[in-house]
């Protein structure tokens, strides 16, 4: 696509008549005349794919082809719209016929021929639409079990179909990334004042939707890792950071997806981590402030507390790492409330892949990724804005108390599974230590200071049940980085008097669920509680609380004093 003055329009825009609003439409394969020629691609697929070939090869190079453009959208309306394929049963077959041999060599060429990036947006849009296709032959064919498959489909389903030239569709698909993350102003729609900007707005989130699917369609295929390289993840960033429409669940599981694959190739030493990507690449080619707005929306669309959602937690520490003035646009963007808003979320189990280790990792695995990343923030707020101001912000803009005791209950709780790592721990000590002291600040000094209030109650609702549980706890962890001392010191430097909680924790604990790591644990449930079947009188918010008591719990669960056993 070339960079043009509002009055030069493109080379391939000379000669066309259409206004504004037909070229939208005839972008976006809508047009009268493409829907006219759908059923004459359904009914003559076999002839298509030579049609295309020969329309493309006495075409006017980056000029107005609108004859290949027409037949290229219903090519792609035939092949990918669910209407079209559901309408029509000789549709499924069309898929894979049209899938020939001719139009893989086709789209390799044209890809080949460098010129992709600055022809039509539509044209554009329908390749990367075509080759999505052909990356997602092995699901359909697959799913269908369609017995007129041709033997190019056969090949793909063994992973072995290459061009005539002999490219693999993983060859032309690196040619295609490569391409595009030079080309990236077409995804981004940065070229404000161009003639295609004021006639042609929606291209841009036209062709990164394309994009985005043939993403998150390619980096599940094995025979595709090797294209997981820096385009790869540059271009992936890109898509997830520009899409805010109705793709935008499919952007954050692309994040998702490219913090697996960039964790599980560390692990093979054959790529780099998401933190040097974070480091190299986010910080130089996009706006802080930005990318935390975007972070904010990611998971406040997030539906249930996952490992995915725990691990973009933790990329925030990547994100604000040796960069101070970060912090600051965390806050600005409300992420941190967004981040801890994600405690609120039902819990999802992770299950541990066949023949690994051992080790429970359980509801809460998610959760200690999450608690992790927000220690990280918060350290670096505590460390980085004055210290008064920096507890100031923390208590406004989240629950400290509720924070530090998941943290310590959750150490007290997984004695031989993991718990938050280690400097989780130490990040919850510091931060506890640090609101011990500012108790006695003159910022947070009398009953009546509005922060020391705030601060206070939100502390009394854990502080008891949380104490009570430390001091009887025997796992190394808590033994060690003596966390019931410095819980104790933390309420009693509020003003907490030991006796008066434990009366007000005595009256709702039977209200409450049995398990320590549940957050209602030490808040009011919003259901009524189910009673252990064996004694009775241990009682949880849920199935899997109790579950997780029973097989994990310390000194060998419920499962060891539940008197239906014992």
């Amino acid at each position: 696509m070339e960079t043009a003055s509002p009055a030069s329009p493109p080379s391939w825009a000379h000669g066309l008549t259409m206004n504004d609003r037909e070229l939208r439409i005839f972008m976006d394969g809508t047009s009268a005349t493409t829907k006219l020629l759908i059923p004459t691609i359904i009914e003559t697929c076999d002839a298509i794919p030579v049609a295309l070939r020969t329309m493309y090869d006495n075409r006017v190079p980056l000029g107005p082809n609108t004859d290949l453009w027409n037949l290229m959208n219903a090519v792609d309306a035939a092949t990918s719209d669910p209407a079209v394929l559901m309408s029509n049963l000789k549709a499924s077959t069309a898929v894979i016929s049209i899938a020939s041999q001719t139009l893989f060599d086709l789209l390799a060429n044209v890809v080949l021929s460098g010129e992709l990036f600055k022809d039509w947006p539509g044209w554009i849009r329908c390749v990367i639409k075509l080759i999505t296709r052909f990356i997602r032959i092995p699901e359909g064919a697959l799913k269908t079990n369609n017995p007129v498959a041709t033997q190019f489909a056969e090949d793909f389903l063994r992973c072995n179909a290459t061009t005539s030239e002999g490219m693999t569709l993983s060859q032309v698909l690196s040619r295609l990334l490569e391409q595009a993350w030079e080309h990236r102003h077409v995804f981004s729609g940065t070229n404000a004042g161009t003639w295609q900007s004021e006639h042609l707005p929606g291209a841009a989130d036209s062709i990164r939707t394309a994009l985005l699917i043939l993403l998150g369609s390619a980096i599940g295929l094995d025979q595709l890792k090797d294209i997981c390289n820096r385009d790869f993840t540059q271009l992936a960033f890109l898509c997830w950071f520009h899409e805010h429409g109705e793709h935008g669940d499919y952007a954050d599981q692309l994040l998702f997806i490219l913090n697996r694959v960039a964790v599980e190739a560390h692990a093979q030493g054959n790529n780099d981590t998401l933190e040097t990507f974070f480091t190299h690449h986010v910080h130089i080619y996009y706006p802080p402030l930005k990318v935390c707005q975007r972070l904010r929306e990611t998971f406040l669309r997030a539906k249930v507390l996952n490992e995915d959602i725990g691990a973009i937690c933790v990329l925030m520490t990547y994100f604000i790492r040796d960069h101070k003035e970060k912090v600051s646009y965390i806050l600005e963007a409300s992420l941190l409330q967004a981040m801890c808003a994600c405690l609120k979320l039902p819990l999802v189990e992770t299950k541990a892949p066949p023949n690994s280790s051992t080790v429970h990792v359980g509801y809460f695995f998610a959760l200690r990724g999450c608690l992790r990343g927000i220690m990280g923030v918060i350290i670096d707020v505590l460390r980085d804005f004055p210290f008064s101001r920096g507890a100031e912000v923390l208590i406004n803009e989240c629950d400290v108390p509720l924070l530090l005791s998941w943290i310590f209950r959750l150490a007290a709780f997984y004695e031989y599974t993991p718990g938050p790592d280690i400097e989780t721990h130490h990040y919850a000590l510091f931060t506890n230590n640090t609101f011990a002291e500012l108790a006695s600040s003159p910022h947070m000094r009398g009953e009546n200071n509005p922060l020391r209030q705030r601060f206070a109650q939100a502390l009394r609702r854990e502080w008891y049940p949380v104490l009570k549980l430390l001091r009887r706890n025997t796992t190394t962890l808590v033994r060690e980085l003596y966390i019931h001392k410095a819980w104790e010191n933390l309420g009693k430097a509020m003003g907490l008097v030991e006796n008066i909680e434990r009366k007000q924790f005595d009256q709702r604990a039977g209200k409450m669920c049995s398990l320590v790591v549940c957050r209602y644990y030490t808040i009011l449930p919003p259901n009524t509680l189910r009673a252990c079947g064996g004694c009775g009188e241990v009682k949880y918010h849920s199935k899997p609380c109790q579950t997780e008591d029973w097989r994990h719990g310390p000194r060998g669960g419920h499962k060891a004093r539940c008197k239906r056993v014992n």
